[in-house]
Parts: structure tokens; C-alpha cells; sequence
């Protein structure tokens, strides 16, 4: 007869770690199933790349996108997902967010969480347009950089300068990226 493991009462997080690896793992591998299932192993290959706590989708058609969404809805702990957040920058069109799936226990509320991602590359009828700040330093954090600080001559102050990077579309960028591949 097979000797029953007991974990050490001191492995309590580490006993906590492995569940939510295990709740990550079962949701990951649902949502991977249903996607396999609907579109085969060759679109999981080239679409869909997961890590430990998350899984993201790339270049989905709209068909793809809606169907990711509603297995992600109906895998999660209250079955809505949260607006995402964009995350655009020159080379990609990026929608993220994270999502609690489960509680670890009735009697811990922690929730295990997943980031999910969706990324596309930049559609042809968007323009990536950089802005330039400039703003006055109070203090400088020794584990700052000193790239785009300087000294202005005229007053003798402290300013960084910062370069932003963002998406312009003249639709909405959902709707952008997937009007360019009806048009491929």
C-alpha cells in the first residue's frame, strides 16, 4: 500500500504556489482544447504561445478573436472578461489583461490570476506618432538613468525629456486591424 504524502506544515506557500499552478495549468489547457478543436493543432502552433500564468493569442482573424474570448469568459471564476487594456506601440497592436479564474480555497480569497494578451501587427491605416515631453525634475533616483536629462541654460534647472511612441488609427484599432484582413 502506497504511503500517503503530507506536505510540512511550514510549505504553506509553496502548497499554495503548486495549486495555482495547477488551477493555471487545467485553464490554459482548456482554453488550448477549445482552440485545437475549432481551428486544429496548426493554428495553436502559430497563434497561441503560453507561460506560466498567462497565454496570448497573435494575429487573430475577428472569427478568432471572438471565439477566444468566449472560451476565455466561460473558463473564468465569474464568466465576464474586464476591458482590456491597448498597449500599442510601432511595432505592434497589443490588448492584454489580467483575469482571475478561481480562488485558491473557500477560505482564502485570493484569486489565481492569468494575463491574456492578444497582439497584431500594425495595420496599414494606422500611423505610429511620436510625442516628445519635456518636464521639470524635482529630484533625480540614483537608479535612474541619465538618458534625456539636462540642465537648461536659461534657468538653470533640471528637465527630462521623454519620447512616446503611440498608435493613431482613424477607426477604432480593433476594427482597423481587421478591416486590413478582409482586404488581404
Amino acid at each position: 500500500m502506497a504511503k500517503k504524502r503530507v506536505i510540512h506544515p511550514t510549505l504553506e506557500y509553496e502548497t499554495r504556489r503548486v495549486t495555482e499552478a495547477e488551477k493555471q495549468l487545467n485553464f490554459t489547457n482548456e482554453v488550448v482544447w477549445a482552440c485545437d478543436n475549432e481551428y486544429g493543432p496548426t493554428f495553436v502552433e502559430d497563434s497561441i504561445w503560453s507561460y506560466g500564468a498567462g497565454i496570448e493569442f497573435k494575429d487573430l482573424t475577428r472569427e478568432q478573436f471572438e471565439f477566444a474570448k468566449s472560451v476565455l469568459s466561460r473558463s473564468i471564476a465569474d464568466g465576464k472578461l474586464q476591458e482590456f487594456q491597448k498597449d500599442s506601440n510601432e511595432r505592434q497592436v497589443k490588448l492584454s489583461n489580467n483575469i482571475q479564474i478561481d480562488t485558491i480555497s473557500e477560505t482564502d480569497c485570493n484569486a489565481v490570476t492569468m494575463w491574456v494578451t492578444f497582439k497584431w501587427g500594425i495595420p496599414d491605416t494606422c500611423k505610429v506618432v511620436e510625442e516628445t515631453e519635456t518636464k521639470l525634475v524635482d529630484t533625480i533616483h540614483s537608479s535612474t538613468s541619465s538618458d534625456g536629462y539636462y540642465v537648461d541654460d536659461m534657468d538653470g534647472k533640471l528637465y527630462r525629456t521623454k519620447t512616446i511612441r503611440k498608435v493613431e488609427c482613424s477607426k477604432p484599432i480593433l476594427e482597423a486591424v481587421f478591416s486590413e484582413q478582409q482586404q488581404a
